[in-house]
């Protein structure tokens, strides 16, 4: 199976609400880009978190992209699109709802056109229907 299929089918494992399918792809690529080690080291912390989804597991992812994004942010570039995004719901399942929310605004902020989907994120963590 290719990098973009498996990538996809991990998306939907992660998002089995339906959220538009071009958020992993955009990551994976945006991951690319920095290099082929950082892609590796994204698909090992996030092939381990959704096998075993034990709240460690998910604190080591959550704190793998945390990291990501503040790499990039101290290297003066963009985090990739997307990032942020998959960090919140990673910080919110771990009880870090106050972060989740900073990570939601920085997406926001070097992303405005993510707005329709931080919506639907911040409906979701809020436990309300994500869509209506």
């Amino acid at each position: 199976m290719n990098a973009l299929a498996r990538g996809l089918l991990t998306f939907a494992a992660v998002f089995p609400l339906g959220l538009p399918l071009g958020l992993p792809l955009v990551f994976a690529l945006g991951l690319t880009g920095c290099g082929g080690s950082t892609l590796q080291k994204y698909e090992t912390s996030l092939y381990t978190v959704l096998r075993e989804p034990s709240p460690e597991h998910t604190a080591q992812h959550a704190e793998f992209l945390e990291q990501a994004v503040l790499k990039a942010e101290a290297e003066g570039r963009k985090p990739p699109p997307g990032i942020c995004i998959e960090c919140a719901l990673y910080l919110d399942r771990t009880d870090r709802s106050g972060e989740a929310q900073e990570f939601l605004d920085r997406e926001l902020r070097y992303y405005p056109e993510s707005a329709a989907i931080i919506a639907v994120m911040v409906r979701l963590f809020a436990g309300e229907a994500p869509l209506k």
